[in-house]
């Protein structure tokens, strides 16, 4: 060991006695959830016995009622939506089936759709109340892909596509013209 060595060894051992820890490095302490596993013994924890009683969903069918929180794009909002009594969980989805221009595009004129279209979905759920239906993971972490209808029951990607402002998804859009 050199001096320099000894110095940041030292260093660190003053952090740490003195109430200060360094820093954590990928891999280097153990996932919150492995110490919460452990604290609980495995008397505590769900065991494989558990874990195959309980049912996991790929596609939920629905219905389950949200409301806008925010819209985000197009074809995409946050939402609040009710789990269980005095529960609810906030996470985006994606409108299924359809493309909306982006708001970073790479035209003018796609990029005047994309606020469009935003402004449209932002008054189709103006109540803020929707319905989603056929609940699937999206292509993102914390996202999802369903297929949501408003108060007024319309199936908000089929009015989308129906005013011009999205595109089925199959379909790659040409919203600048020139593809």
């Amino acid at each position: 060991m050199t001096q320099g060595d000894i110095a940041r060894d030292q260093g660190a051992k003053d952090r740490i006695y003195n109430g200060i820890r360094p820093r954590r490095r990928a891999g280097g302490w153990l996932a919150p959830a492995a110490v919460l596993g452990l604290l609980l013994g495995p008397g505590l924890s769900p065991g494989p016995a558990d874990a195959e009683s309980l049912p996991t969903f790929d596609v939920i069918s629905g219905p389950v009622d949200a409301v806008v929180v925010r819209v985000i794009a197009g074809n995409a909002m946050e939402i609040r939506a009710r789990t269980w009594l005095d529960q609810s969980v906030e996470t985006r989805v994606h409108l299924t089936g359809i493309s909306a221009p982006a708001l970073g595009g790479r035209c003018e004129r796609e990029r005047k759709l994309a606020n469009d279209s935003r402004a449209y979905l932002t008054e189709l759920v103006s109540d803020s109340l929707i319905r989603l239906q056929s609940i699937s993971h999206g292509s993102f972490p914390g996202w999802i892909v369903a297929s949501v209808t408003n108060s007024d029951h319309r199936d908000l990607s089929a009015e989308m596509i129906r005013a011009g402002l999205a595109a089925p998804f199959a379909l790659p859009p040409a919203w600048c013209g020139d593809e």
